[in-house]
Formats: structure tokens, sequence, C-alpha cells
């Protein structure tokens, strides 16, 4: 996934959104703890 994709998300309803990526970015795990990939979405996207 890199800046400018848009990407698909089902909510728990069943209902599904599509969202371009905005910014992504790490951010690490405090004292040795994973760390995790953060991705800002801008809502809606076309597809």
């Amino acid at each position: 996934m890199e800046v400018g994709d848009v990407v698909e998300i089902e909510a728990a309803d069943g209902t599904v959104e599509y969202f371009r990526i905005d910014r992504r970015c790490w951010r690490f795990g405090a004292q040795g703890g994973p760390s995790e990939l953060v991705l800002r979405l801008d809502w809606p996207a076309s597809r």
C-alpha cells in the first residue's frame, strides 16, 4: 500500500467504503514492543 492507493474497507454491517491513502508512517512500540504501520485515509475516494 502506497500513498495515493485506494483501499476497500468493509464495515461490520457489510457496507463497503473506499478510502485513498493520504499518509503512511511507522509508529514504534514502547519499550521494544511491536511497531505498526499507520495509514491516514481521505474519505470518500473515487475508484
